[in-house]
């Protein structure tokens, strides 16, 4: 790939998720996309105390990156019977957790991935979801990163110019149909859209910096 920036590891549970994800907190993002449990809820890994882990990696976030937007998506269907009674016990908790951070002013944003049903899991292992699911879980993170612009709460990300001051370079937030298979015109915020094959995945985002995007997977 042209260009490399992103990382991919493989079973990565909630807090594995989180602590590589911490390297990048330098880059500043305003802007954070947070997917993860599925690999806890298929492997039994902590699950009582997983939706809090995952609060806890928010919180890190927020920590590190108090000027950015944290939008945190549910887990789409599992196939399996017993997987996905656990997925559905995981999403029930998630709105408590991330109301505990709205409530003293954390800028977090708890993405439903509904509209992602089983028919959009692949047969195959009944975990990945099939293009059309990936297209539509781009689709639910861009319409967040729309209306969170709408509530005002995605500033300027901050910049490292040349001469090595700190400054703000405006984002601009366009609202566009994410269309199957073509990915929308680069210099919107959400130019970066195309459907991507991730469940576990923290992607930074810095929008609008100097005309350029920073995004950083971590599978």
């Amino acid at each position: 790939m042209s260009n490399n920036r992103h990382e991919g590891h493989k079973g990565f549970p909630i807090g594995a998720v989180g602590n590589t994800g911490k390297l990048d907190y330098v880059e500043r993002p305003n802007i954070v996309l947070l997917l993860a449990g599925t690999n806890d809820v298929v492997f039994k890994i902590n699950l009582k105390i997983a939706p809090e882990v995952l609060g806890r990696v928010v919180d890190d976030i927020v920590s590190a990156c108090p000027d950015a937007v944290v939008l945190v998506a549910t887990l789409p269907p599992l196939l399996d019977r017993n997987r996905e009674a656990r997925r559905v016990a995981f999403n029930a908790a998630l709105p408590a957790v991330m109301e505990q951070r709205t409530e003293v002013g954390k800028h977090v944003l708890l993405v439903d991935l509904a509209t992602v049903t089983t028919r959009h899991i692949n047969a195959t292992d009944g975990i990945h979801p099939i293009d059309e699911g990936y297209r539509l879980i781009a689709d639910a993170w861009y319409k967040s990163i729309v209306h969170t612009d709408q509530k005002g709460w995605i500033k300027a990300p901050i910049a490292k110019p040349a001469n090595g001051e700190v400054d703000r370079v405006k984002p601009t937030i366009e609202a566009r149909p994410i269309i199957a298979g073509r990915p929308i015109v680069a210099g919107t915020s959400a130019g970066f859209w195309s459907p991507f094959r991730m469940l576990a995945a923290l992607v930074v985002v810095s929008v609008g910096c100097f005309g350029a995007f920073r995004v950083y997977l971590k599978i």
